[in-house]
């Protein structure tokens, strides 16, 4: 889950979500404008927290930059 807080507006991205990637596979993020495709990418590469739930890559959390 990540929540994002503007002013009076509180916004909740990536509720409930889950996936794995199969080792030598490649997978595809597509999905209108706004609805959390970077916010995903840059929370499992580390460059942005989630408000609550964990990313793991190999079986490591994912904390940090990769």
């Amino acid at each position: 889950l990540k929540i994002f807080k503007g002013g009076a507006r509180t916004v909740h991205s990536l509720d409930q979500v889950s996936f794995d990637v199969e080792e030598r596979s490649f997978l595809s993020i597509v999905g209108p404008s706004g609805c959390g495709k970077s916010t995903l990418l840059k929370i499992t590469a580390g460059l942005l927290s989630a408000t609550s739930g964990e990313v793991s890559v190999d079986g490591r959390r994912v904390e940090a930059p990769l």
